[in-house]
Parts: C-alpha cells; structure tokens; sequence
C-alpha cells in the first residue's frame, strides 16, 4: 500500500511543510515520533513495522520520555530549524528532508533527515552536509541487508541510497509490460490494477484517497487513488493523511498503543493481579472463620456438662444435643480450669464472629478496587490522548501530569451533536465522567450506562427525549462500554437527579433506583450518521 507511488503523491502533501520551523521533537514510542511544527501541525511519523507511513496530523499526542541516543541525536538537530525541502529519490519509498540546523553560536548547518519506509526495515538516517551519517535509527551492517548493494547504515559512514535496476515509471512510460513488474515503486497492489488497465496512466490520476474493505478477506487496503478491481465498500477522504491517521488509529487500533498506556495497562494489570491474590486470602480466612464459629456450640456443650470436668482434664466427652446426642470430645487446656477453658472456647467464637465482619467489610473493599481497576482497562481502551493523561493523573503516576496548570483545566470530554440541537456528553474516564454528572449536568437531563458492566457515562441534554435520540444515546453508552462487540446490549437511563454518587469508592460509580431499560446494538457508523461534528 506504501509504495514509490504513494510516496509520490504523499511528498507533494507534505511540501507544505516547506519554511516551517520545527518547534520540538516528540517521542511516542521507540518507534514513533511526532515533530511539534510552527504552522500548528504536528508531523507523525512511524517505523513501526506494520505502521510505516508520515502524516500530517492536528491530534493530541502524547510525549512519551524516550532515552534512546537516536531520539536525542533527532532532538539536538532539528528542534528550532528550518524545514527547506522535501523530495523524494527516484520513484523510490524514500523520504529526503533537507533542514537548516543553527548551532550554538547561531551559524547554519545543513542537515538531511531520510526516511526509508521499507515495511520491516524501514528506517530514518540523520545525514550531515558532507554525508556522513550522524544517527540512525536502525542500524544495519552489510550483512543485514536485504539488498545487493552491501550498504552499511551507521555513524559516520558515507550515505548510500539503495541501488535498483527497476525502471522508474515517471521517466520512462513509453511502453508496459503486463507480464513482469518491472517498476521502481509500484507494488503488487497498483500493478495488479495496471495489468487490469493494460496502462501506466493510472499513475497519473487525480489523488482520490481511498480505503477500501475487501469483505471475502475481511482485509482493508488503502491507496492514494482507487483500485477499482479490488471489490468492497469504499471510503474517499480529502487528503492522505487523514486516510492515514483513520486507518492506523481506527481500523488499526493497535498500533496506536504508546508509552504511556502500554505503562498504565500494566500497572493496571499488576493491581488486579495483587487484588486478586489479596481476595484468595480473605476468602480462605473468612472460611477458617466460619469453622471457628462451631466454637458456639462446644461452648454451650461444655457450659451444660462443666460438672464433669477437673483441672488438668485434656479432653471432655459429652452428649451432643444438637447432633442426635452422639457422643462428641471436646479438647480442653490442662493448664486451665474448667470455666477459663469455657471462656477461652467463648472468646474463639466471639473472635470468629468479629473476624467474619471485618473480613467482609475488607473483601467488599478489595471487590470494590477490583471492579475500579477493570473499569479502568476500559476506559484505558478507548483513552485518546488527554484521556490518558486524565488517567495519569487520576492513578498518580507520574509528577509531570499532576502540575498545578493541569489540574485547573477542564476535562476533554467527548461532545455528539444531533440536528435537533440535542447534546450528548461522554465521560471516557472517571475524572470525565464525575464532571458530566456531578457538575455539567442539571437535574432534568438524562444519564445513561449499560447495565452491570464498566462504561461511559452519558448525559442527554434536550427538550425531549424522542425514541430515535433515546437509542442513539443508548448505542453510544454501549459502544463506549466493554459490551462494544456485543450485538444486543442493555443500557439504562434515568433523569440524574436519580444519580447518586457512591461514597467513599474510589472512581465513578454511581448508584440509582428509579430507571428504564433499552436494547440496542453498539454501532459506530449508526452513532456518525445520526450526529453532527
């Protein structure tokens, strides 16, 4: 899908770009990297292997601290320079951008940043004005290349472009030859559609983005025009980019895991697997409590038979009257006398009694944690990036997210609009979600949430709650829950002056008696069709 093609028609994209400072280096992950330009853009870019691509993108992201000497080599040369120029080589999958580095005493120095988006040996090269290589990102010696030109990427060797005996199309289009792919930069993907055409001039196309859903496969391809042999629904954007940043964060959500929420995921699964273990113990030591209550009847079947012991007894037998009066022994102190042994079987139940109590109330603490930390695998699952600094914050777990400048603001919640000017608020987390409740919220509006599963809040704002908004409020609650994949979900709703907080558990939940139930199915591109941006 990245091809010579693609990247052809994805420079020109990006040369707008051109004159721009670059502000600040971003890190997400060890291999993906955001630049913080001064058009107010920011640029992505991925090595990741099965998410090579740049765009230009407008969404939050999240800077993750990365230590690696390649992303401080990317911070020390581009951060405050200029980007002159982007180009492409040949009509290869190679990105050249030519920057104005200014170094200390404010002198301009000539850098290049390559990057080479070749599936899994993608890679970006920071190249200085005598081109030698300053850092890369993937090191490679000449016996780990895939190619036969024997090139060797790393520090302060000579940049060589890969060489190839392909024929570049733009150049040389006199002719097609439909029986081999003998094109620098065409994929398997376009060419298929060019041996369909028996032409190269479907290169030349008007950049149509298109992604399209092949349903005999269940695949999604995308390409920077349409593939009319390729058979599914289509979806045409207006750029490449935005084709790209739907495609890797909503058709391929894993990809777009960072840092910070593959940390929180696994401090998340860390707690639940303490708790977890914390709820064996309470549970094998409010069963030992249970046995212990049985103290209550050998302490009144000692009480009714204390005649029959003397100090130094072991051991008693006694009628059992509240077993069919078989004979039962009850173990005595030799060391005690016959009414502190009934005391001290009395104390063991009183014990037991208290016991059982106290580990309820903790067991019903550590469920109540356990359920707060499945919730929050939820939301975490769903968490843009504001929303996992919310979390960050709420969890307290690292000192850069809990400053005072972002405590005073708002929460960045998720906002629906329909035509009939009804408003629909979605808490994705439980800082969001105790702020559309407990403070957007009046009386009169409406809440919603699946019933018995972790999920979003939702308020309806309106003047009347028709039936058509009553399911799309409901799908919503449903497809922000962990019910998303189910095909017929229960969702409750209610006036939120039925809301009541729940003291004292951490998180937001929320307890309500008074409430009506719907079914409905979670579905996304219903909840798109019926809402307005």
């Amino acid at each position: 899908m990245f091809d010579g093609i693609f990247t052809h028609y994805l420079i020109k994209e990006l040369q707008r770009l051109e004159n721009v400072r670059i502000n600040k280096v971003n890190g997400i992950t060890a291999c993906e990297f955001f630049f913080t330009l001064s058009s107010r853009n920011k640029l992505f870019i991925s090595v990741n292997s099965n998410s090579m691509h740049l765009r230009i993108t407008t969404m939050d992201l999240v800077n993750s601290p990365i230590k690696s000497t390649f992303f401080q080599s990317l911070k020390k040369y581009l951060e405050s320079s200029i980007i002159n120029k982007i180009s492409q080589f040949n009509n290869e999958r190679i990105i050249i951008m030519e920057i104005s580095h200014f170094d200390e005493l404010g002198y301009i120095i000539p850098v290049k940043l390559v990057f080479e988006m070749f599936g899994r040996n993608s890679n970006i090269i920071l190249i200085d004005q005598d081109n030698l290589i300053i850092d890369c990102y993937r090191r490679l010696f000449d016996n780990e290349t895939t190619s036969n030109d024997n090139r060797i990427v790393l520090p302060r060797y000579n940049y060589l472009f890969p060489r190839t005996d392909r024929i570049n199309p733009y150049i040389d289009s006199n002719f097609f030859d439909y029986n081999n792919n003998i094109y620098q930069g065409v994929s398997n993907l376009l060419y298929s559609q060019l041996v369909r055409d028996n032409s190269l001039k479907r290169i030349y196309s008007e950049v149509n983005p298109t992604i399209i859903k092949n349903e005999k496969t269940n695949k999604y391809y995308y390409y920077c025009f349409d593939l009319p042999y390729i058979e599914g629904p289509r979806e045409h954007f207006d750029s490449l980019s935005e084709m790209l940043e739907y495609f890797y964060t909503s058709i391929k959500t894993e990809v777009s895991l960072n840092n910070e929420q593959l940390f929180i995921n696994s401090y998340i699964n860390k707690e639940i697997a303490k708790i977890n273990e914390k709820i064996r113990k309470q549970e094998d030591e409010l069963a030992n409590a249970h046995k212990h209550l049985s103290y209550q009847e050998k302490g009144n079947l000692l009480a009714s038979n204390l005649h029959l012991i003397k100090r130094g007894d072991k051991s008693v037998i006694v009628e059992d009257y509240y077993n069919n009066n078989q004979k039962v022994e009850i173990s005595l102190d030799p060391l005690l006398s016959p009414k502190k042994n009934l005391e001290n079987i009395f104390n063991k139940y009183q014990k037991a009694k208290r016991a059982i109590m106290q580990i309820n109330n903790q067991l019903e603490i550590s469920k109540n944690d356990l359920q707060y930390y499945h919730c929050l695998l939820n939301q975490l699952s769903i968490a843009k990036a504001n929303d996992i600094i919310e979390i960050l914050k709420e969890l307290n777990l690292k000192q850069e997210y809990t400053k005072n400048k972002i405590k005073k603001q708002k929460p960045s919640i998720t906002i629906y609009k329909t035509s009939n000017d009804d408003i629909i608020y979605v808490g994705k987390n439980n800082t969001q979600n105790n702020y559309i409740t407990h403070q957007l919220a009046n009386n009169f509006d409406y809440f919603f949430h699946v019933q018995a599963v972790p999920g979003s809040h939702v308020i309806v704002k309106t003047k009347n709650l028709t039936e058509d908004l009553k399911n799309l409020a409901a799908s919503i609650a449903a497809y922000y829950s962990t019910s998303r994949n189910n095909t017929n979900v229960c969702v409750d709703y209610t006036l939120v002056k039925n809301i009541k907080k729940v003291p004292g558990i951490k998180g937001s939940f929320v307890i309500y008696s008074t409430y009506q139930s719907i079914f409905v199915k979670p579905d996304i591109d219903y909840i798109k069709k019926n809402t307005i941006n």
